[in-house]
């Protein structure tokens, strides 16, 4: 890979894939970061150089396994988040034992998981630019950062079903090198199942099992067409509430901590919309159109 002088976001996505960060080393668990280089094909950066973000866990049993050059056949697991909230949240929750992926590689698996363009620690290409979204969800970021209505500068989706599948695509490609196997099994929650599913039925040589938990899917999304925006906004009320609330059918079901604890994880791999909008921030999520 030749990396530009003039270019310090390819020298740190190049820095990144080639010296992995360790972000937590103890005595059961690797936890590992990766960024993985990648030429989007999504409408909002398409054909610019980026890097995927890609989270790592494994025991540390499993790694010695792998450093002692056992094969990793069968055990590797790839997570692919929803529509709204990006993977860590999702799949790697420090709280009690909510971490899914934790989960599995206590079981012996080598476990990823990544965020898609728009998400998390990948790019957020428009996402930025708070003008770039509804004038309903303008009026939730006033007065900060938006002092009054303004135009979007894109009338476009931000990413696509297609780039999404060419996202995993690079993602699978990396891991079954790095760990030096044939397949990837995968998971895929909510809209992270028509990704999965979707990449499953163009690459079955490449998945050796796929697993679809609540899968979201719309049989008239691919008709959807017109002028859009690359951006809306979901805020703690109607994620927690809204979204969550309705499926609450008896008393103690749900962990009187846990929604604060997605909520501020979600703001962690969201800086700029941690200080948007209301006082606990609002969550920014990304547009996506069919093909």
């Amino acid at each position: 890979m030749q990396i530009s002088k003039t270019s310090p976001l390819l020298l740190v996505i190049f820095f990144l894939f080639t010296f992995p960060l360790v972000v937590n080393a103890d005595s059961n668990f690797i936890t590992v970061e990766r960024f993985v280089p990648h030429t989007s094909t999504a409408p909002a950066n398409e054909g610019e150089r980026i890097g995927l973000y890609v989270r790592e866990k494994m025991s540390v049993a499993a790694a010695d396994r792998w450093a002692a050059g056992q094969s990793a056949e069968g055990r590797v697991v790839l997570f692919v988040h929803g529509g709204s909230v990006s993977s860590v949240p999702d799949y790697d929750l420090d709280y009690k034992d909510y971490s899914w992926m934790g989960y599995l590689a206590e079981a012996g698996f080598d476990t990823f998981t990544m965020d898609h363009t728009g998400y998390g620690r990948s790019p957020r290409p428009l996402m930025d630019d708070a003008c770039n979204m509804s004038p309903e969800d303008q009026a939730l970021v006033m007065p900060h950062p938006l002092q009054e209505h303004c135009d979007p500068s894109n009338s476009h989706w931000l990413s696509t079903t297609q780039s999404d599948w060419e996202e995993i695509e690079t993602v699978v490609d990396y891991i079954r090198e790095l760990r030096g196997v044939e397949k990837v099994s995968l998971i895929g929650w909510s809209a992270g199942g028509t990704r999965t599913g979707g990449y499953t039925a163009r690459n079955p040589d490449k998945v050796d099992k796929l697993f679809l938990y609540a899968p979201g899917y719309g049989r008239n999304r691919a008709q959807r067409d017109g002028p859009t925006v690359p951006m809306r906004l979901q805020t703690y009320e109607t994620l927690t509430q809204g979204r969550w609330e309705a499926n609450v059918a008896c008393e103690n079901q749900v962990d009187p901590g846990i929604r604060d604890v997605i909520w501020d994880t979600v703001m962690a791999f969201d800086s700029l919309g941690s200080v948007w909008g209301p006082s606990h921030g609002i969550m920014r999520v990304r547009t996506s159109g069919p093909f």
